[in-house]
């Protein structure tokens, strides 16, 4: 019996093997797949000499280290965004919608600098509230870049009888038109006489102020004495004038003439400069020849000080 059995489970593994065989090269048991025809496993490592080694190849992953050019990848880290590399967002449509001083005027959706007074007729001192001062004058002198501001030396219509005082580009309501005489002081050319100029004073390279000195005379010298010293100089309103300076004193030191008490020299001019001298009991000026006094005739300049 048993011998008559053993060729029929023969024939039956037979036919076993050809089906297997027909269906493919490759059957998986669980995590074993084999190659039938050569008996490998595919995770077997290969060696340079095995024969079937580039068939196995496969093309590196992207994530494999050197493969192919590396796709760029934004972070936050990075510091770049479409922000960082698009236009600026867009501020304004109108000069109406640029409220600043300094940025008055809308160019390509930005608020930049005005560069006629027509960018600053709706800009005022107090954005945003009732009742502000009007900034309607472009300023294109202005050390830090055009600015809309109330007045300037030469735009002064918001000041009225006023002047515009050039420190702070405001209507000075204690400065009048023409009220300054020589040597007093000013914060504009219109503030002094009409034969005169606001001019920044320096002596002995100190900032004394700024006063009004009288204009040069068509082409004569400078004849009112002790105003002697002829210079082409810039106003504080940004004007060029020839100007008749003081050569040996200030103007603190020429008003201190004949008005102000003294027991020393340093009772006369300003603080802490040589430009007064004591004659007596009243301040006098220093001088060098008697241009340097008030009246300017033989012995009116004695021993370096004018002589009252």
């Amino acid at each position: 019996m048993n011998r008559l059995r053993r060729p029929l489970l023969l024939r039956i593994i037979g036919i076993s093997l050809i089906t297997v065989l027909g269906c493919g090269k490759h059957r998986n048991f669980g995590s074993g797949a084999v190659d039938l025809d050569s008996g490998v496993h595919p995770n077997t490592p290969l060696s340079v000499g095995d024969s079937d080694s580039t068939a196995r190849e496969e093309p590196p992953g992207p994530d494999a280290e050197g493969a192919g050019t590396p796709t760029a990848r934004l972070s936050v880290e990075d510091g770049n965004s479409d922000a960082a590399t698009s236009p600026s967002s867009p501020q304004c449509g109108s000069n109406a919608d640029c409220a600043s001083p300094s940025a008055s005027r809308c160019s390509n959706n930005q608020c930049v600098r005005c560069e006629a007074n027509a960018d600053c007729s709706h800009i005022d001192n107090t954005p945003g509230l009732a009742a502000g001062t009007l900034l309607g004058i472009c300023d294109l002198s202005n050390p830090n870049g055009p600015q809309c501001v109330q007045c300037t030396g030469s735009e002064r219509q918001a000041c009225g009888a006023d002047v515009c005082d050039f420190k702070t580009a405001e209507c000075s309501a204690s400065s009048p038109v023409g009220s300054s005489g020589l040597c007093e002081p000013c914060v504009s050319d219109a503030q002094c006489e009409a034969a005169a100029r606001c001019v920044q004073q320096t002596f002995a390279g100190s900032d004394v102020g700024a006063f009004c000195f009288p204009l040069r005379v068509a082409d004569q010298e400078c004849a009112l004495a002790p105003f002697s010293d002829l210079k082409t100089a810039t106003t504080v309103d940004g004007l060029s004038a020839d100007v008749c300076l003081l050569r040996r004193t200030t103007c603190p030191g020429l008003l201190d003439v004949n008005r102000t008490a003294c027991t020393a020299s340093a009772d006369c001019g300003a603080t802490g400069l040589d430009d007064g001298r004591c004659e007596g009991d009243v301040c006098s000026l220093p001088c060098q020849t008697g241009s340097d006094c008030f009246d300017p005739v033989p012995g009116s300049c004695l021993g370096g000080v004018c002589q009252l």
